[in-house]
């Protein structure tokens, strides 16, 4: 109901959404502002970081992209003398997944950090599960001569976060360690959030089916054979798989949704 109510489409072609949150009679539930919590835990990633160079320049490097592509901005005075229903910080860290070759560090977003009893995924709704059985996707794509495969390039990126729930996203982050804490906010949806797959779905869903009478197939390619940000799936014939891989490429540019890496 509540992505029902706040899911806007933006003049840039974007999708805006709020966070789920537990909501009591359509009131949002308040946080404690827990920057003090956080910039000691922040100050603890960096002495962490610190002992080891090549660790330290990938988790500046992550939060520079984000800058770069408009997915993190500065905090403005507006937004810190702002009177927001609620301010959350999200202690940031360094990941490494050492199954990749080479390993691949990613920063990631600690939204069950607690503070005084509570966090903001405590106050989040999981809202139903929107995902696919995977089995249809795999049985579907050996139906047809023609398989494929492509996927939704960022796809938590692509979802706009609402002005409002931006201040419940803010990260602390300075390159040089000597430097001041300056606060950041992220713009856009992220991967921590409990929130944040059942959202992606809505706004795939009720994207694609906006264009069903249209691209009747695409559109349903999105919604059915998508699992999560990966299409799977197959055609008859070259003609007809590339006809609807060009819809669905249609059908997400219409948001700003990327489709890449495809494979067949």
């Amino acid at each position: 109901e509540q992505l029902d109510e706040e899911v806007r489409d933006l003049d840039s072609g974007s999708i805006e959404a709020p966070l789920v949150w537990k909501m009591k009679d359509k009131v949002i539930p308040r946080l404690p502002n827990n920057y003090a919590a956080v910039f000691q835990r922040q100050l603890a990633e960096e002495r962490k970081l610190l002992k080891n160079p090549l660790h330290h320049d990938a988790y500046n490097h992550n939060v520079k992209e984000l800058i770069a592509s408009n997915y993190l901005r500065e905090a403005t005075s507006d937004d810190m003398k702002g009177d927001w229903p609620n301010i959350w910080y999200l202690p940031t860290s360094l990941v490494i997944n050492t199954n990749k070759n080479p390993p691949k560090m990613r920063n990631v977003y600690d939204a069950s950090a607690t503070y005084k009893g509570t966090s903001l995924n405590a106050n989040l709704l999981k809202g139903p599960d929107l995902l696919i059985n995977i089995i249809n996707p795999l049985i579907r794509m050996r139906m047809n001569s023609i398989a494929f495969t492509a996927d939704v390039k960022s796809m938590f990126n692509m979802v706009k976060i609402c002005p409002r729930d931006q201040q419940c996203q803010r990260i602390l982050f300075r390159e040089d360690f000597e430097a001041p804490m300056k606060t950041y906010i992220a713009t856009v949806m992220l991967f921590g959030p409990t929130s944040s797959p059942f959202t992606s779905q809505y706004v795939k869903n009720r994207t694609a089916e906006k264009w069903m009478e249209k691209y009747p197939d695409a559109a349903r390619t999105l919604i059915e054979l998508t699992y999560m940000d990966d299409v799977l799936t197959s055609e008859a014939n070259v003609e007809k798989a590339l006809l609807v891989a060009t819809q669905c490429i249609e059908i997400c540019d219409s948001i700003n949704w990327k489709l890449v890496a495809f494979q067949s």
